[in-house]
């Protein structure tokens, strides 16, 4: 009786543990843990005089205790939404560390949570069609910086990831801007590059569609290249008398299918197709190749 009777006290003990975690009590003291808007801007007040604009509260060193990304500056601008002469702040227990500062103009801020890791993410620019992301990139034991690796920096699906080119190829000539996407992964705790290898149309063709994608193109223009990245997407660049042109192309379980980067055109064809032309490569971070 006496054992039973213990067996139900233990019993007893851990659902009334169980409750008491998940009370509301528990739940109400987490988030006023979470610094104020408040806060943060009387622990700024004593680094800068630039007025607060956007703030996360974000764990970035992984101790189950929030920290703060901020961006201050000192004005945003009413017609671009830019944030004049900006700085990125990290705030942790009282302390503020700035990150970065710029004569330019910042863009945002935003954060992105990846498998073990935080990416902070601003863009800097001086308000005309070029910019650049800036990066941090925190795990449990590091945190980099990373510059240099294209403008437009976004999430397009946990762990992966947008960056684009800006160069002056939509012509023959070398005018008009073009903005090409090139794609990076969240991969063994670092941002690698889904390199692309130069293809040839006898391989192309081994994919269902491929031979009748090739033909479709072809009337539109001359085919330079063709290269396939190891997330499974596929460039092929092409030109007419005057112009630079891609396509872009998703392979899955064997065959290839146009891939949507525009909302206009009348065809897949014309939705795929964008001003340009691709390399293998954007950045200087690993590059994984297709096996």
């Amino acid at each position: 009786m006496y054992k039973n009777l213990f067996f139900k006290g233990i019993i007893i003990l851990f659902l009334f543990c169980i409750l008491l975690y998940y009370s509301p009590v528990s739940i109400v003291s987490a988030k006023l843990a979470e610094p104020s808007e408040e806060y943060i801007k009387d622990t700024l007040a004593d680094y800068t005089s630039q007025d607060l604009y956007i703030f996360y509260n974000v764990d970035v060193d992984f101790d189950g205790v929030d920290e703060v990304v901020a961006l201050t500056a000192s004005k945003q601008d009413y017609y671009t939404g830019l944030y004049t002469d900006g700085s990125v702040w990290l705030i942790d227990d009282g302390q503020c560390e700035e990150l970065y500062n710029t004569d330019l103009a910042l863009y945002k801020l935003e954060y992105y949570n990846v498998t073990n890791g935080v990416i902070v993410a601003t863009e800097e620019g001086a308000g005309g069609s070029g910019s650049e992301s800036v990066l941090w990139v925190y795990t449990r034991n590091s945190c980099d910086m990373i510059r240099g690796i294209g403008l437009g920096f976004y999430e397009i699906s946990k762990n992966n990831f947008i960056v684009r080119d800006s160069r002056f190829d939509a012509t023959r000539s070398g005018t008009g801007h073009t903005y090409n996407a090139y794609y990076l992964q969240w991969n063994n705790n670092k941002l690698i590059e889904c390199a692309g290898k130069k293809i040839s149309y006898k391989k192309l063709k081994k994919y269902k569609n491929g031979k009748k994608i090739y033909k479709q193109i072809k009337k539109k223009g001359k085919i330079k290249s063709i290269y396939l990245r190891s997330n499974g997407i596929i460039n092929i660049n092409f030109q007419t008398k005057t112009n630079n042109y891609n396509v872009t192309l998703t392979v899955k379980k064997g065959k290839v299918s146009y891939r949507k980067m525009v909302d206009y055109g009348k065809t897949a064809l014309e939705r795929a197709t964008c001003d340009g032309l691709y390399r293998g490569h954007l950045t200087k971070l690993k590059l994984v190749y297709p096996s």
